[in-house]
Parts: structure tokens; C-alpha cells; sequence
């Protein structure tokens, strides 16, 4: 007979790799997957009762900041309202499902999966991109005279390519830093697998996505330049750099979508969104406006605006008007902590020996730094796909640095 423990086990497992299949294409999948294994989880702790919580050095952080979003409610033109904004809180708990349910081999298959998913994905979106065909026979928009946006399987093209974005980072750091571990088959493959998640980047024409990548990109470069001096490493940054000036010359959507940002950064929708936030932020400094309270507000400072105004475009903006100053640290805090004290513990890690954890975790700190830098452009943190993934990330980060933390001098 099948011991209940087992049952529940089984069941978060499957629930996670469902997941990991569904989290590049559908936020559907992804969901189903997530909250299975949330609630086999919460099972296991409601019955088996040798099972402790484990949690991370970003708890704190991480409740100041909904301290913050319920304070900020609380104190809006519509609490209940606002209060109902804030659903999407539980998305936090896929932290702490992978922290306390995955251990580090099975955190590697989660990442394999997610990551060949997500190449996956990619050629979807270069397929998409190439010939303006979608399955679900969605309008991808037109860059170009026979060039499209990909959107994957999600909703906005905006969506995919910051998910990508992060993916291509991750993936970027294991070609650089631990290529060398594996054999020719699979260094192939890793090779390919970057290439096709680099170029879905490029074809989202998500220029926040864009900008995201490149501060990630440079942030492994400057790594590598410091810490290694690898003429290699030298030559595969100026490749991806030739690259990129290669589709800027030669294909003239992507140009035309480039030097737009600089046009638009002097007057475009955002840059209105962005002066409306700043001006909540100066009658509203201490408690914000409130979740979901940014519309409610906007055209008493931009009555003329005639664009659409949920939301700032921008992440920190966005926190800062749903929390409030309070919030606001907390989520400064949560990224500031995580990308140090994960920096430090990469360098603990490449000292030791440990290769791949280390080009890992480098590569998830670039990925979350490219996730903050292309949010200063767009809404990802509030994002259901993009901050599933965020918090994937942490999470599976954690894993290893609990795993490894006691195996080696950090910090």
C-alpha cells in the first residue's frame, strides 16, 4: 500500500514539473502546475508533522513590503477595492514551495526542464516573427515589411520578451562560465539553446526586454573581465556585441525599434505615465495611492492622456504608489539583499571549485538584474508569467544556497 507522505510527494513533484513544462507557453499550465503543488504541500505540513517551514534571508524584506501593499490599501480612495488588488500576493509562495519541497538535484531537472521549455518557446516565437502566423490567430503587430513581434504563447509581446530575457541571461552564464564541464553533445545544444532564446529576444521587439538583456549582458562581461581575464570570454562578449550591431545595420525594424526609445524617452505614453506617477508620489509620499488605485488617480494629473493608464510602466513607480514608502523599502530591500548576498556566495562558490552552481547563480543575479532594469520600463514584477519566474528563480536559488552554504565560507 502507497504511504500517504509518498502520495503527497508525488503529487508537489508532479505539480512542479508541470510547472516548468507550462511556464514558457501558458500561464495556464503554469498556474495549474503551481497550485497543485501548493496544495499538496500545504497538506504535507498540515499532516505530516515532522516537516518544518525553512525560510530565506529576504523574509523580513519580503513582509515589510505586503505590510506595505495592505497599509497603502487600507489607507485608499476604495480599501476594499484596493484590498482586492492585491491578489496576486500568493505568486510569493512559490518561494518558499521550492525552498521547503525541492532539493538540489531535482532543483537542476526543474531548471533543464524549464529552460529546454523555454527553447522551446523560443522557436515558436522566431517562427511567429518570420511568418505573422499564430495558432491562435492572434494580430502579433507589424515592425517591419515582413517582420512580426513574437508573443509565444502569451498575451503581450512585452510579457514574452521579458520572460525570454531572463532565460537568455541564465543560459548565457552557463555558456561562458561552466561550457567546459560538459561534453561536445551537450555544449552543442547549449550553444543552440542560447542562440534561439537570444534571437526570440531580439524578435519580441520588447525594447524594455532589449535593455534588460544588454544590462545583464554586461554585467557577466564585467564579471569575467575582472575575475578571470579570459581572452575567450573577451571574444564571446565583442561576438554577441558584433551580433547585435550586425541586426541593427541589416534589419531595419529592428534599427527603426531601437532608436525609438531615444525618441520616446523625450515624450511617448510613458513618459506621461511616468510624470502622472511622480506627481501621485508628491501627494501621496507616505501611504501611496493603494493597489489597483493608479487609474483612479491618473487623469486628475493627465487629463488630456489618451492612452491606456493601469499602471506606470514602471516597476518601482508601481511599487511605490501600491505600498507606499514602507512597501517601497521592503521591495528595494528584497533585490538589494538578494543580488549581494548572492554575489558573494558566487564567489565563494567559484573559490571552491564549484563550477556550475556558480555560473548559475551568476547567472540568475544578471537575470534579476535584467528583470529590475527592464522593469524600469514596464510593469514585470505585476506581470503573473514574468513574476512566476522571478520567484522560481529565487527560489531555486535559495535551494542551492542552503544546500552549499555550509560547505563553504560565506559571508
Amino acid at each position: 500500500m502507497v504511504r500517504f507522505d509518498k502520495i503527497i510527494e508525488l503529487g508537489i513533484i508532479i505539480g512542479l514539473i508541470i510547472f516548468a513544462i507550462g511556464s514558457p507557453f501558458s500561464i495556464s499550465l503554469a498556474q495549474i502546475g503551481f497550485v497543485s503543488a501548493l496544495v499538496f504541500w500545504i497538506l504535507r505540513l498540515i499532516f505530516i508533522r515532522d516537516v518544518k517551514f525553512k525560510g530565506t534571508f529576504i523574509d523580513i524584506f519580503l513582509l515589510i513590503y505586503i505590510i506595505g501593499l495592505f497599509l497603502s490599501s487600507i489607507f485608499s480612495i476604495k480599501p476594499i477595492e484596493s484590498l482586492k488588488a492585491n491578489k496576486n500576493i500568493w505568486l510569493f509562495s512559490m518561494i518558499y514551495l521550492i525552498v521547503n519541497n525541492v532539493d538540489l538535484n531535482f532543483s537542476k531537472r526543474l531548471l533543464k526542464i524549464i529552460l529546454i521549455s523555454a527553447t522551446l518557446s523560443g522557436v515558436y516565437g522566431i517562427f511567429q516573427s518570420l511568418t505573422g502566423i499564430d495558432i491562435l490567430g492572434r494580430n502579433l503587430g507589424k515592425y517591419g515589411r515582413h517582420i512580426y513581434g513574437a508573443w509565444g504563447g502569451f498575451g503581450l509581446h512585452l510579457t514574452y520578451g521579458g520572460y525570454q530575457m531572463m532565460i537568455s541571461l541564465i543560459i548565457l552564464a552557463i555558456a561562458i562560465y561552466s561550457l567546459k564541464s560538459f561534453d561536445t553533445k551537450i555544449k552543442i545544444l547549449i550553444i543552440i539553446s542560447y542562440l534561439i532564446n537570444f534571437f526570440s529576444v531580439i524578435l519580441s521587439f520588447s525594447r524594455t526586454a532589449w535593455i534588460g538583456f544588454f544590462s545583464g549582458l554586461v554585467i557577466l562581461g564585467l564579471i569575467g573581465l575582472f575575475k578571470k581575464k579570459n581572452v575567450g570570454l573577451l571574444l564571446l562578449i565583442a561576438g554577441i556585441f558584433l551580433l547585435i550591431i550586425i541586426l541593427f545595420l541589416f534589419i531595419p525594424a529592428i534599427k527603426y525599434r531601437f532608436l525609438s526609445v531615444f525618441r520616446d524617452l523625450k515624450y511617448s505614453t510613458r513618459t506621461e505615465l511616468w510624470d502622472g506617477a511622480f506627481e501621485m508620489i508628491k501627494d501621496y509620499p507616505v501611504f501611496g495611492v493603494g493597489s489597483g488605485m493608479f487609474s483612479k488617480h491618473f487623469l486628475k494629473y493627465k487629463p488630456n492622456y489618451k492612452g491606456a493608464y493601469g499602471h506606470p510602466h514602471n516597476d518601482f513607480l508601481a511599487a511605490y504608489l501600491r505600498a507606499g514608502i514602507i512597501g517601497f523599502i521592503g521591495f528595494i530591500m528584497i533585490f538589494s539583499v538578494f543580488i549581494i548576498k548572492m554575489f558573494k556566495f558566487y564567489k565563494e562558490l567559484l573559490k571552491e571549485g564549484f563550477k556550475l552552481y556558480s555560473s548559475l547563480i551568476l547567472g540568475f543575479v544578471s537575470s534579476v538584474i535584467g528583470f529590475l532594469v527592464a522593469g524600469l520600463g514596464q510593469n514585470y514584477f505585476t506581470d503573473s508569467e514574468n513574476a512566476m519566474l522571478l520567484f522560481f528563480v529565487f527560489g531555486i536559488s535559495f535551494v542551492i544556497y542552503n544546500n552549499l552554504k555550509n560547505r563553504i565560507s560565506v559571508p
